[in-house]
């Protein structure tokens, strides 16, 4: 988590995926440190299968001043970021 927290406060992208009119885009407030079409991504955040079907991917960098913390992603093993909502910095939205 100290690593992920490091990679974030220097500007490492972050990502999301989510399902448009249901799923939270820019207010989101959880994010990985890796596209959420990577293979395994699902099993590491601990998305459950019902969640998977992305049809957006979004992208950006920690907003400066934004609070956030990093902690190991609840059902999963990877490192998530969690900011406040509007923390992050939109720098892509895609319909994969």
């Amino acid at each position: 988590a100290i690593t992920a927290r490091e990679a974030v406060e220097t500007g490492a992208t972050l990502y999301r995926g989510g399902v448009l009119g249901r799923s939270a885009a820019a207010e989101g407030q959880f994010w990985a440190l890796e596209s959420p079409l990577n293979p395994g991504y699902a099993k590491r955040y601990g998305v459950p299968d019902r969640n998977t079907l992305f049809n957006f991917i979004e992208y950006g960098t920690l907003k400066p001043g934004s609070r956030f913390i990093t902690r190991p992603a609840p059902g999963g093993t990877a490192i998530e970021t969690v900011v406040n909502p509007n923390g992050v910095h939109i720098s892509g939205f895609n319909t994969p």
